[in-house]
């Protein structure tokens, strides 16, 4: 058995994890939508506050390739994507709701090519959360992030945060060795 595995697959919380399929050795058949009914059911009974409340602004340390910079994640529109260079290098991408919000969980969806670069999924990432743009407390951490994301196009996965709270900033700090891509962001609360 693979100790990283059970320690986040076998939670009590299981069905609000992260697990959608995916990974290199097997991943999901599906091509679109969620990986699993759990995830969608999960997906599907919370609100999504980018939609609802906004996004305010956003910025990257690391521009996109044309077209596909980092305001991609924000738009609604699963067929544009952010895609960037990041080897060995860490990114970080700070958003501002309209007004703070307090989600639960957090989704990334695949991007449009996924099934034929899996490896663009990133190794791992940090999300952080502030009220002020200075201070910031940590609320996710995965290491692990290549492997709970779906190997399919257009695949939501959803994650718990670690903490939660009230915040109109987050930044998240993704560290990955090449080709980074996601095709949107949602907090779910």
């Amino acid at each position: 058995r693979i100790a990283w595995l059970d320690e986040t697959y076998h939670l009590p919380d299981f069905t609000t994890m992260s697990f959608t399929g995916g990974g290199h050795d097997g991943g999901g058949d599906k091509n679109g939508g969620f990986f699993d009914e759990n995830t969608e059911a999960l997906f599907n009974s919370m609100t999504d506050l980018i939609t609802e409340v906004g996004v305010e602004s956003v910025v990257s340390t690391v521009d996109g390739f044309g077209g596909e910079g980092v305001e991609n994640l924000f738009d609604g529109n699963k067929g544009t994507k952010y895609c960037w260079e990041s080897w060995d290098d860490i990114t970080e991408i700070t958003f501002t709701m309209k007004k703070g919000v307090s989600p639960t969980h957090y989704a990334l969806m695949t991007a449009n090519d996924t099934s034929s670069y899996p490896d663009r999924n990133p190794l791992m990432w940090t999300i952080y959360g502030s009220n002020d743009g200075e201070n910031w407390d940590e609320i996710a951490n995965v290491e692990y992030g290549r492997y709970l994301l779906a190997t399919a196009n257009y695949v939501w996965s959803v994650f718990a945060f670690d903490a939660t709270g009230t915040y109109s900033s987050y930044k998240a700090v993704i560290v990955n060795d090449g080709v980074v891509q996601f095709g949107e962001m949602a907090l779910l609360g």
